[in-house]
């Protein structure tokens, strides 16, 4: 998940790992909302093998604005 978002990054976002299976992604630039979907539904066009099996994944999102103060 990390190598398919980080091209999709700019220079000053941020990418973390939390504890289970949820990242935390950091956007600043514009259109945040919209680079996001973006980014999701690059996810879920995916497929992921595992042991030479398919894998139905889905991935979603949730969004919220942070102004640091």
């Amino acid at each position: 998940i990390y190598r398919t978002l980080l091209p999709l990054m700019q220079e000053n976002e941020k990418l973390y790992q939390l504890p289970g299976s949820e990242l935390l992604l950091v956007l600043s630039g514009p259109e945040t909302e919209g680079r996001l979907q973006h980014m999701v539904n690059i996810l879920n066009s995916r497929q992921i093998h595992w042991n030479n099996t398919g894998l139905d994944m889905g991935y979603g999102a949730a969004w919220g604005r942070f102004d640091g103060n």
